[in-house]
């Protein structure tokens, strides 16, 4: 049989004799390339993308470690003061019922114990952090309040503020150094803490430091100060269960008792 050159044969193209080909205008071929380009990419990219993956998955882990090391060192520091509160003196009723201090000053052995208790939760405050602290220099304050050591109960109580400066510790930081500060006639500094509290709050605690505020002011001879939080406490809450003090509070207020 005789070859022919490939060159030499000829082709007759008659038109509807090959199949059309595909139609690049539609939605699904738009999205075919689009997918092809992602792939490419992505091989071309994908040392950078693992690594990229492998960071997120390290940081991950070790952020999980680092939480659970903070939740294992917040239940620690709980359980240990549950230990020290277990040592701690009960209140007298009968001497809240006197109004007399909560403990007797001349209990020597009585005011060891506390002095002692007050010192473990300033060294667990010390060792811990977040609100394991924050709850253990409040714990420290108070009881150097029992013992009547107002300077070293006012240094735990800033500590509280340095950690929270907001929330339930917080509130009891401020009325722990709003008192200090009436023992030490320092009457204004007394008043910004009762503030803190109003500003901050928006129940009960701010109801009760508004009308420690009202109170601590007319003992200032301030009673615009006064009265002004008084109305605000009877603003904000008209129906507060305080209306017996508060009624109480004007009337001194009117008969001009500083009391």
């Amino acid at each position: 049989m005789e070859s022919k050159d490939p060159e030499s044969v000829e082709f007759e193209v008659v038109e509807g004799d090959l199949p059309e080909g595909p139609d690049y205008s539609t939605e699904a071929d738009m999205l075919f390339r689009t997918q092809m380009r992602l792939t490419d990419a992505f091989y071309a990219h994908w040392k950078k993308g693992a690594s990229l993956l492998i960071g997120f998955l390290l940081f991950v882990l070790v952020y999980g470690l680092w939480q659970s090391k903070m939740e294992n060192a917040q239940k620690e520091a709980s359980e240990t003061m549950a230990k020290i509160d277990r040592k701690m003196p009960a209140i007298s009723i009968l001497q809240l019922q006197g109004q007399w201090a909560l403990d007797d000053p001349s209990d020597t052995k009585r005011i060891q114990t506390l002095e002692a208790i007050a010192k473990k939760f300033e060294e667990v405050a010390n060792s811990s952090s977040g609100t394991a602290s924050t709850e253990a220099w409040l714990k420290a304050g108070d009881t150097w309040m029992r013992v009547s050591s107002l300077d070293s109960a006012q240094g735990a109580y800033r500590k509280v503020l340095e950690n929270n400066d907001s929330g339930v510790f917080a509130i009891g930081a401020h009325n722990g150094l709003a008192a200090i500060l009436v023992n030490k006639d320092d009457h204004s500094g007394a008043l910004t803490h009762y503030r803190a509290i109003a500003d901050q709050e928006d129940d009960g605690f701010a109801e009760a430091a508004l009308l420690s505020f009202a109170q601590v002011a007319r003992g200032m001879g301030e009673l615009a100060k006064a009265t002004a939080a008084l109305d605000e406490l009877t603003s904000r809450f008209p129906d507060s269960l305080r209306g017996a003090e508060i009624e109480w509070e004007r009337q001194q207020l009117g008969s001009g008792d500083q009391g």
